[in-house]
């Protein structure tokens, strides 16, 4: 589910088809998943998603803090920054245990998403398109 969210949420900002942005779908990438991969396998993709996204929101808890002290927080974190690290650490801990083809399969889907998301969005997004319009303006200016 929370793949599926980051497919509407990637489409609401011009990044992806439409066809991923709609919100009354149902969420598809997690049956799609759950459909092609014994269960096991499922749920150790599952685990690493969540555990690296995980690892990443602790290490920006923390850079933000020291970085940007003056943006406002709608929460407080407990002994900062010993909770975060201690959630990096034990989320990579964890991570260590699961089988070598999760790490993978992990990797091939990384790699999939990645050129899908800026190969869609390189010509599709909102900025790149103001950006080329006011290139095509200067070169018509020029001429």
């Amino acid at each position: 589910m929370i793949g599926d969210r980051r497919c509407r949420t990637r489409r609401g900002e011009s990044h992806g088809p439409a066809l991923f942005g709609r919100r009354d779908s149902p969420p598809q990438t997690s049956a799609v998943i759950a459909g092609f991969l014994p269960i096991a396998e499922a749920a150790e993709l599952t685990s690493i998603g969540i555990l690296l996204a995980f690892v990443v929101v602790c290490a920006a808890v923390i850079v933000l803090r020291y970085r940007r002290p003056d943006l406002p927080r709608s929460f407080r974190t407990p002994w900062m920054p010993v909770v975060p690290a201690v959630g990096i650490v034990a989320s990579i801990w964890l991570i260590t245990y699961l089988q070598w083809q999760t790490w993978v399969r992990f990797a091939a889907w990384f790699v999939i998403g990645v050129v899908i998301y800026f190969g869609y969005s390189y010509q599709r997004s909102e900025p790149a398109r103001g950006q080329s319009a006011a290139a095509a303006g200067a070169a018509d200016d020029r001429l």
